[in-house]
Formats: structure tokens, sequence, C-alpha cells
């Protein structure tokens, strides 16, 4: 009974942390495209921050946070990308330090590819400040 219940944990584990990525790709609408300029809008990623998170859960949302935007970025095929606030979890309460790790940690997450002309980061509250508790 024990060898049914792992496999069914092994089976929702592989289904849920990389089969799903695949799947939903095809639910995408095809995009039509000609001479145009394609847009990616990344919207309030918030890589997890080191104060108020464990190792575990920050290594599984960045990966998670990577599978998606590697199956975007094969999708779209973007010129453009704009990142649109709270790029970061904790940015407005970290030392010097920590945001520099964080801003490290998100360069790698989402990696910019060669093809991409142009990239634009507008910081949010969880980035500089703003929600009243710094």
């Amino acid at each position: 009974m024990w060898h049914l219940k792992l496999s069914f944990i092994l089976l929702v584990l592989l289904f849920n942390e990389f089969l799903i990525f695949k799947l939903q790709r095809f639910t995408w609408n095809t995009l039509q495209c000609k001479n145009c300029t394609k847009i990616l809008f990344i919207a309030d990623p918030q890589i997890l921050g080191e104060t108020n998170e464990c190792l575990f859960a920050r290594i599984d949302s960045d990966n998670h946070l990577s599978r998606n935007y590697r199956e975007v970025l094969k999708f779209v095929r973007p010129n453009v990308i704009i990142f649109l606030g709270d790029l970061m979890d904790e940015g407005s309460i970290a030392s010097d330090r920590q945001f520099l790790n964080y801003f490290k940690r998100f360069s790698k997450i989402f990696s910019i590819p060669d093809e991409v002309q142009k990239v634009i980061y507008v910081e949010g509250d969880n980035d500089i400040g703003g929600e009243g508790y710094e």
C-alpha cells in the first residue's frame, strides 16, 4: 500500500513541478506577428527575501519563476521586456548586501536573451518602500 501512496505523491510532484509548465503552453493563443514589436510584461514577480522566508521556499520559488519565464520567452520571443514593480519581496527593508544578492538572484532567474532589444524595470513599493513599514 505504501508503494501506491509513494507513486501517487511522486506523480503529483512530477506533474506540478515540471509537466504543468509544458502542458499549460498548449492553452495559449498563437501569436501572429509580422514586422511588429512584441512586448512581454512581467508584473509583480516578488522574489522571496532572506529575512522572512526559509532557504527551501526561496529555492522553490526561484525555480518556479525561472521555469515559467523560460516557457513564456520561448512562446512570445519578445523584443522588449517590461518588469512592472515589486521585483523583490523585501527590497525596501534589505541591507545593501541583501539588496545586491536579491539583484543577482533576480538577474539569474530573469536572464535576458540577446534578441531582446530593450528592458525596462519599474520599481514598486516592495522594492524601494512606500508601504509605511520602512
